[in-house]
């Protein structure tokens, strides 16, 4: 549903306040042992994850809502399938 809400509140209807949400971020962090792990930090992982699984650039874009080929890069860089896409070509150099 486009219009729901990512965070409601415990009545489900309003949003999370952003104290509420605050207090919880910083109790998740603490527990992960990451407490200085910024909440933006979460876009980049998901976005990178993305990349790994082997979602183009474009598709990187449009997920993010990017309108930015730059910004999306920033996302994708460093996936660490460098062994793998290595080996794959590896194996197609073999083939040819």
């Amino acid at each position: 549903m486009p219009d729901a809400l990512l965070w409601p509140a415990a009545d489900g209807v309003a949003n999370l306040r952003q104290s509420t949400f605050a207090r919880h971020w910083k109790n998740a962090r603490e527990a992960a042992g990451r407490p200085d792990l910024p909440l933006h930090a979460l876009r980049h992982y998901a976005a990178a994850h993305y990349a790994a699984a082997g979602a183009t650039e474009t598709e990187v874009m449009e997920r993010l809502g990017q309108g930015s080929p730059g910004i999306a890069r920033r996302y994708i860089s460093g996936t660490g399938r460098e062994a793998a896409l290595v080996e794959a070509l590896d194996a197609a150099a073999r083939t040819a």
